[in-house]
């Protein structure tokens, strides 16, 4: 994919050298604008910091690719998500301990890419004093070390830090009120009191909180007799629900807190 990327834009810059892509359909130049876009585009494409991010980049990203596609979807998945994140973490601090040899994989992957497009694997120049102020300079002895120690070790660090300060635990209690989800409380094996014990972040929303998980069984009793399980409820839903007997106040009052435009998970 790259690759086919740089070589649209050297067909913007030479038609006449990529007839088999324009099949005789284009007869003009590009404009100059057009033209200065693509030569500046295909520079960045084809130098090495580029090329090697990508690479870094497109590998790590493969961990937490789970998580991100589910804090996308709907309320279960977020739930889901949620559940996932110490895992997710855990699996960035083993990259993290394996940079080394995971590095050496990706590096190979990025000389291949170097060869197709016919380019050369190259460290940033240093100039003057032998010290860069603009750009990572952890000292190395070839391209594929520098690349390792300022390019992949600290985005690996990057992200490492970015999950702990955006998914710390105490910011996570909230979205435990998604457990009450028929389509996750339903489940096989759920273990209330876990369930119960985190629900308690809301604590001075209930009217009686020692009855809680009473509760807690009782709405799980009834969505495990619905057939199909909804993986969401609605509001309405919810209120018809209540209104039967099926829908506990205390429940009711914990769903109020997962409804209300002013939640923060």
């Amino acid at each position: 994919m790259y690759e086919f990327l740089c070589e649209c834009f050297e067909a913007m810059l030479n038609p006449s050298s990529y007839p088999q892509i324009y099949d005789g359909i284009w007869r003009n130049n590009w404009d100059q604008e057009t033209r200065i876009k693509a030569r500046g585009l295909l520079l960045n494409l084809e130098s090495s910091e580029t090329i090697i991010a990508f690479i870094v980049a497109k590998n790590v990203s493969e961990n937490i690719r789970p998580i991100a596609s589910k804090l996308q979807k709907r309320d279960l998945d977020i739930y889901h998500a949620y559940n996932m994140i110490d895992e997710t973490k855990k699996r960035i601090e083993t990259l993290r301990f394996e940079i080394e040899a995971e590095f050496n994989v990706w590096y190979k992957e990025a000389t291949h890419l170097f060869r197709k497009l016919g380019i050369t694997i190259q460290s940033p120049r240093i100039i003057g004093s032998g010290r860069q102020i603009h750009r990572a300079n952890a000292p190395s002895t070839c391209p594929k070390e520098y690349y390792l120690r300022n390019l992949a070790i600290p985005f690996v660090d990057h992200l490492l830090v970015e999950l702990d300060n955006r998914f710390k635990k105490s910011s996570r209690q909230g979205v435990e009120i998604l457990a009450l989800l028929p389509g996750s409380i339903a489940l096989q094996g759920v273990d209330i009191q876990l369930v119960v014990d985190n629900l308690l972040f809301w604590e001075a929303d209930l009217p009686f909180s020692s009855s809680l998980r009473f509760e807690v069984k009782e709405w799980q009793r009834y969505w495990r007799s619905k057939e199909p399980i909804p993986s969401s409820i609605t509001p309405v839903r919810m209120y018809k629900s209540r209104r039967r007997g099926y829908f506990p106040k205390y429940i009711h009052s914990l769903e109020n807190r997962m409804y209300s435009p002013s939640r923060k998970l």
